[in-house]
């Protein structure tokens, strides 16, 4: 979505992806829809690949599958779209005071999708 919404502003762009498919997670009729627009505006993607060196131009990458290495140069801006992570740093303080209900939910129980969190609060709200 971001290769897409740069791509609009006029920028040359290409998208390296770990995983072997890109946007395999969005929903099937986004990941369509998205996907013909990427195409339409020569978005270069390479699936499968992960990024191994920084320059001031570019980057280095590797093909997962083949160990094939090369490079993409001529850039000014790369954008980094690694992941998330869980974070929860007081849970562990909270969770003995008698003197709270404690809930965790969203990317503090497990990094992921909103609407994860949106059900997660939606089914304890039923609760308290």
């Amino acid at each position: 979505e971001t290769a897409d919404y740069i791509s609009d502003q006029g920028a040359d762009v290409s998208v390296i992806e770990f995983k072997p498919e890109i946007a395999g997670d969005v929903f099937l009729y986004v990941r369509d829809h998205l996907m013909k627009r990427l195409n339409r505006k020569n978005v270069r993607m390479y699936p499968g690949a992960k990024v191994t060196e920084f320059f001031d131009d570019g980057v280095a990458y590797e093909d997962i599958v083949s160990g094939a290495v090369d490079e993409l140069r001529g850039f000014d801006t790369v954008v980094l779209a690694m992941g998330a992570k869980s974070y929860n740093p007081f849970e562990e303080q909270l969770k003995d005071n008698k003197a709270i209900q404690l809930f965790v939910i969203g990317d503090a129980r497990k990094a992921g999708k909103a609407m994860a969190g949106i059900h997660q609060a939606y089914d304890i709200q039923k609760e308290i």
